[in-house]
């Protein structure tokens, strides 16, 4: 088998065995990497590249819609809200950004992103200490 191949049967595994709190980190750091790329793409002008930025901007909105999907709106409603109102934010500026082929729409959402990834890393490590391997299903999970 190719490394390449390795590295995706990896991948594909480490998500359909992930607990719900790594699973949305995984979440999250894709979508950074997808706008980053994407970011880099439309800031070195690489018109040739619109296919590759739509893809990747694409495929963030789909991250972003199953983000919405996990929300939990009877765990904490003004999180819940919260939470649904930033994602319909990443929608509509990531539907902007991509029609526009905008760099600059992009940094907020990246940002935010960022915020969001650090958060729940914490808040992962806190209900699933690193030394213990055994998962846990009162994780409430919101978003």
């Amino acid at each position: 088998m190719k490394q390449f191949e390795l590295a995706k049967t990896y991948r594909e595994i480490e998500l359909k065995t992930a607990d719900p709190g790594r699973l949305i980190v995984l979440i999250y750091k894709k979508s950074i990497k997808n706008l980053e790329e994407a970011q880099e793409l439309l800031e070195n002008e690489k018109h040739h590249a619109y296919d590759k930025v739509n893809a990747l901007i694409t495929k963030t909105q789909t991250l972003i819609a199953e983000l919405t999907a996990s929300l939990n709106k009877d765990a904490d409603g003004k999180l819940y809200e919260g939470l649904l109102n930033l994602y319909s934010y990443f929608n509509k500026e990531l539907r902007e950004a991509n029609f526009a082929k905008d760099a600059t729409k992009l940094k907020p959402i990246i940002s935010f992103l960022h915020d969001l990834l650090d958060a729940w890393e914490v808040a992962v490590k806190k209900a699933c200490p690193e030394n213990s391997n055994k998962k846990h299903p009162d994780l409430n999970i919101v978003g």
